[in-house]
């Protein structure tokens, strides 16, 4: 399909070779490097395809050969150029056509929004709208940075944006930040931030509050890191006074969990029948009409799933809340008991750690590395080992009264405060 198009957009030809040596101009043309397609020979008829560019290069090919290439026919898009422009009539037409395409290719059709998981494509394609990013506008009025730069600023959970403008589409892809709190101090309480567990402190940035810690320094569950205290000195160098605040702080500490994970080899597996029994709901106004008697069971077996799907009544377009249809699927299985083999158990004991990493990525946790053993013994599948980690820390510690008040002594009368 690719070579039809290449050749459809460069031009062919259909060429057939006249002369007294038409396998010397073949092989001489072999020998140049240009290239034939479907050479054939038919009742003393050479006939072959070739590139109308390389038809320009086989002319003193053919003067040494005594042959003659007759062109049957032509294909491709510089033809069908040619042609319109050699008819007046439709030269205008085409040359509005190329135009309305040029200006066309010229405005974003389409903005795709992806990645986003707190917020809605509707709630971004909003705020898009008001800062006058929308489908319509001019390509060449695209701003990638500052459309990347309004959204970091707009919505604070989002960390990373990337716009990207691909011939007539927009393609905004989004990374929001696991916020694991509201670190917005809305009932105005004083705390300070504290490790969570023992480790390694890997980076601090504090926006509000005393960081008591540094890169590199070990510290244990339970530290302060950022303290919700900041002292004010006088000009002697004392605390002369304690402001309580919210600590706010990026913290993370390279740290490490426990892991621990069993099941039995022994499963429980659900051998379905295939016997099903369907019943439908009618519900008025808070009051059910069964359509269909629930209470039938099945002869064999009394082990059932059950799947409802509610819905809710609509006429022309009109939806009755009070008024809705609820659909039961009653399906027959019989409990099969069945046993890991090796293979399977380790696999499942993996599949839970894959499961057990996942939950932490997705709370801002980074994984550095693992040290995970599996052992299968007396029928349980035993998997623990450390998950080695950079952790954001999160924990707070409330600020009391006593923490930040000072005794301070009245210079002039040497009385304390």
């Amino acid at each position: 399909m690719l070579k039809l198009i290449i050749r459809l957009i460069k031009g062919y030809l259909f060429v057939e070779l006249r002369g007294n040596s038409p396998e010397r101009f073949i092989n001489l043309c072999r020998h140049h490097r240009i290239y034939l397609r479907k050479v054939e020979q038919n009742n003393g008829r050479h006939t072959f395809y070739m590139y109308m560019g390389d038809y320009f290069k086989i002319h003193d090919i053919a003067f040494k050969t005594s042959t003659y290439p007759h062109i049957i026919y032509r294909k491709g898009l510089p033809f069908l150029i040619k042609a319109l422009l050699d008819a007046k009539s439709s030269a205008p037409c085409f040359i509005i056509f190329m135009a309305i395409i040029y200006m066309l290719s010229k405005i974003v059709w389409n903005i795709d929004i992806s990645g986003e998981l707190r917020h809605t494509d509707e709630e971004i394609s909003r705020y898009l709208s008001e800062i006058n990013v929308y489908a319509g506008m001019r390509t060449e009025a695209v701003d990638g940075d500052e459309i990347e730069r309004l959204i970091r600023n707009r919505f604070n959970d989002i960390s990373w944006v990337s716009v990207e403008l691909r011939g007539t589409n927009m393609y905004i892809k989004v990374l929001e930040a696991n916020i694991m709190e509201n670190k917005r101090n809305n009932d105005g309480n004083h705390s300070s931030i504290t490790a969570s567990s023992p480790g390694v402190v890997k980076s601090i940035i504090t926006r509000t509050g005393t960081p008591m810690v540094r890169p590199g320094d070990k510290v244990k569950a339970g530290d302060i890191l950022v303290s919700g205290i900041i002292d004010i000195y006088n000009d002697s160098g004392e605390v002369v006074k304690k402001n309580p605040v919210y600590a706010d702080a990026d913290v993370y500490i390279d740290t490490h969990y426990k892991y621990k994970d069993e099941f039995d080899m022994i499963y429980m597996y659900r051998q379905y029948s295939g016997k099903k029994k369907k019943s439908m709901f009618l519900n008025v106004f808070g009051h059910t009409f069964f359509l269909e008697n629930p209470l039938n069971k099945f002869a064999s077996y009394e082990n059932y799933d059950i799947m409802r799907k509610h819905m809710n009544m609509e006429i022309a377009g009109i939806k009755f809340n009070d008024v809705s249809l609820t659909y039961r699927t009653m399906s027959e299985y019989e409990p099969v008991f069945r046993t890991y083999n090796n293979e399977e158990a380790v696999n499942k004991a993996k599949n839970n750690l894959r499961l057990y990493l996942n939950s932490l990525i997705s709370a801002g946790i980074s994984v550095n590395s693992k040290d995970i053993k599996v052992n299968i013994k007396d029928g349980i599948c035993r998997t623990k080992g450390k998950v080695f980690v950079t952790a954001p820390q999160t924990q707070r510690t409330a600020v009391s009264e006593q923490d930040w008040s000072v005794n301070t002594t009245d210079e002039q009368n040497g009385k304390d405060n």
